[in-house]
Order: C-alpha cells, then sequence, then structure tokens
C-alpha cells in the first residue's frame, strides 16, 4: 500500500516537473514573440543615404506642419526683391505668386528643434488658409518642403523688434539666412509642381539636386543708410499674418522715415549712398578660424568633444587652402558647411555669460559668409517662425 503511494506520488512530481518545463519553455516563446511585435523595425543597414543643404534666403517666414512633416515657406511681394526662385546646380525656376511644392526624396521624418534667434509670432489657421488658397489675389510666394533634419540659422544681423516703428526692445540677433538640412535617399532630379495666383497649374520643373540647393527671393542690393528696403519686406511679411511687426537696425537713428512715408511713386523713401559692401580677405578668414581653434583647445573640456570639435576647424581650413591654391573647392563645400554648423551647434547649446564665445559665433558667421560668397548682399530682414493657432 505504501510502495503504491509511493510510487503514485514520485509519478505526480515527474508530470508537475514536465508541466512546469513546457510552461517555461511557452512563457520564453511569448517573451520572445512579445518582443518581436512591440521592437520597432530596425532601420534598413548600409542604406545609402545623401546629405543636402538647403540655404533659404530672406525674407521667409516658416511654417511647421507638424502633422503633415512639412515645412511651409512664405514671403511676400517688396520693392527689390523681383522674384522668388528655387536653384540647384542650374538655374532653376523664377516663381511667380502662387503656391508651389518640392517633391525632395528625403529619408527621414523627424521633426528638428526650433532654430535659435528667430522672430517668434503666431497666427490663426483662419489666416494661413487664406495665405495658401488658390486662386488668390495675394502678392506672395508659398514653397512647402518636407520637414528637415535639423534647421539651423547661416547668417544673423543686430536689430530690435517689436509691435511698433523705432521699437526701444532689447537689441540682438535676428538670423536672416537659414540652412535646412536633409537626409536624401535619392540624387536623382524632383519635381517643382503648384500653381499660380489664378489657379493654372504650372508644367512641373525637372531640377537635378546638387550638395547644396537655394530657396530665395532675389534681391537688388539697395545703398539705404535707413534699411528701409528690410523694413518695408520685415513689416510687410509680418502683417501678411495678420501680426504687423517692426524692426529696426543700428544707429536706431530717429530721424529716418517711418514706413508710412512715401515718395510719389509709392516706393518707400530710400536716401541713396555708396553700398557698404563688406568684403574679407583669406587671410582674415584664417586669422578668425585661428582664433576660433584656440578658443575650443583652451575651453572645451571633453576630449572626445574637443577632438571633433578641433577636427572640424580642420575641414574648413582645406576648404580655405584650396581656395587660396585656386583649385575648385566645391567637393570640399559641404563638409565645409557641415562642419562649421556643428561648431556653431556646440557653441550656442553652451550654458553661462561669455563674450569671447559671443565674439567666436561672429567669427563663424564671417566664415559662413566667405564660403558662400554672399558678399553682404543678403536682405537684413529676419526670418520668422509662425506659430499657427
Amino acid at each position: 500500500m505504501n510502495e503504491n503511494r509511493q510510487l503514485r506520488l514520485q509519478t505526480l512530481a515527474t508530470v508537475v516537473v514536465v508541466l512546469a518545463g513546457i510552461a517555461v519553455m511557452a512563457g520564453q516563446s511569448l517573451m520572445q514573440n512579445g518582443a518581436a511585435l512591440t521592437d520597432k523595425p530596425s532601420a534598413p543597414k548600409n542604406k545609402t543615404v545623401y546629405p543636402v543643404f538647403v540655404i533659404v534666403r530672406g525674407p521667409w517666414a516658416f511654417v511647421r506642419d507638424d502633422i503633415n512633416k512639412q515645412l511651409i515657406l512664405v514671403t511676400v511681394d517688396v520693392p527689390g526683391h523681383p522674384s522668388a526662385y528655387i536653384r540647384s546646380q542650374k538655374p532653376g525656376p523664377d516663381l511667380t505668386f502662387g503656391v508651389y511644392q518640392v517633391s525632395l526624396p528625403a529619408g527621414t521624418t523627424g521633426v528638428p528643434m526650433s532654430p535659435q534667434d528667430i522672430v517668434n509670432f503666431s497666427a490663426k489657421s483662419a489666416q494661413l488658409a487664406k495665405i495658401t488658397a488658390i486662386p488668390s489675389k495675394l502678392k506672395r510666394y508659398v514653397v512647402s518642403l518636407p520637414m528637415p533634419d535639423d534647421i539651423g540659422e547661416n547668417l544673423v544681423d543686430k536689430a530690435r523688434v517689436g509691435g511698433v516703428p523705432h521699437p526701444a526692445t532689447s537689441e540682438q540677433d535676428y538670423t536672416t539666412e537659414m540652412i535646412l538640412s536633409y537626409s536624401l535617399t535619392s540624387l536623382s532630379a524632383f519635381s517643382v509642381t503648384g500653381k499660380d495666383n489664378s489657379g493654372k497649374p504650372i508644367t512641373p520643373v525637372s531640377i537635378t539636386p546638387s550638395k547644396i540647393m537655394y530657396v530665395g527671393v532675389a534681391s537688388d542690393f539697395i545703398g539705404d543708410p535707413c534699411d528701409n528696403h528690410a523694413k518695408k519686406a520685415f513689416n510687410d511679411l509680418t502683417t501678411l499674418f495678420s501680426n504687423p511687426l517692426y524692426v529696426d537696425y543700428p544707429p536706431y537713428d530717429s530721424t529716418c522715415p517711418p514706413l508710412e512715408d512715401q515718395s510719389p511713386n509709392g516706393a518707400p523713401a530710400v536716401v541713396e549712398k555708396k553700398a557698404d559692401v563688406r568684403t574679407t580677405s583669406p587671410e582674415e578668414i584664417q586669422r578668425k578660424l585661428n582664433e576660433l581653434r584656440a578658443y575650443l583647445t583652451k575651453t572645451v573640456d571633453q576630449e572626445d568633444v574637443r577632438r571633433r570639435l578641433l577636427s572640424d576647424s580642420d575641414v574648413m581650413s582645406k576648404y580655405l587652402e584650396l581656395e587660396n591654391a585656386k583649385k575648385p573647392p566645391h567637393p570640399e563645400t559641404r563638409k565645409a558647411l557641415d562642419a562649421a554648423m556643428d561648431v556653431r551647434r556646440y557653441l550656442k547649446n553652451s550654458t553661462g555669460s561669455d563674450p569671447q564665445r559671443d565674439q567666436m559665433l561672429d567669427n563663424l558667421g564671417a566664415i559662413l559668409v566667405h564660403i558662400f560668397n554672399t558678399g553682404g548682399k543678403n536682405c537684413k530682414a529676419p526670418m520668422a517662425l509662425v506659430t499657427i493657432q
């Protein structure tokens, strides 16, 4: 009797052990399957992407469409800006007033952080709908692009911005030229499509991208000590969004006529003087780069970060060497731009008050101007980032 009972207990224990083992294996299988279902699919390895920079030359307002992963650029018709354009290796189309789309094959869909040194204001969704509506009588250009990987300022000017003419607000840097960074899946031709103000679709324009592209408005350089050209461009742009703002520039001359003072032909009153187009020699640019390198060597404590930033300075120096040797620097242009923006992001994200850091940011601005050979002819009207309510 006892022997039979012991046999039954041994058999039961064996069954329990077997069932437990099955349960453990099943649990492990479920956990593995669950992980397979919940883990995000990994990005394809060895997928080729092509870094491309889109330089946006103002004045433009940027509207982030985070839902559709688009960046909407808007500018207005002002004296001195004959037309908007999209350019790459070869001249692209000059646009008439209308709404356009650029179909870049962007390989990523992330939403970048907001750029620094940009005017921020809000507008109603109904006003944006009015601006982007077709047909329309509004003298404006609208260009939609995919959301870039990163948005950063390229050139800045010191100014004051406020709700009244000659604002008494604090002076600060405001960006006048932006850089949009993209990772493209292909460098094959893309198309520009859209409709003009009459509602007529344009013939799609095929453009072959290069490492650097441009979206901007043609600018006739105007010698005006009061900068009325830039002031009117900025005021017209913000007024288009029903949020009129004003800008003023050093030396903040109160004798400059307000925007309301018009000449008989309707153009803003302009006092002519010899255009002050500042050019910086390659030697001066190299000196500024040497100062930047010495600053980074002295102030960056983390060795890996310091090594990266000094490598960036080497890339910029190589660009200058090729330029001085009269060799085509174009293959190094993108690298030089990427390096300069890396250093700029580091300096901008650094905390604490450091007047020397501000000087290094000015040095970088001069280096970027030199690389792109803008010659001081960029419109001084600040760029704007519009939040839609």
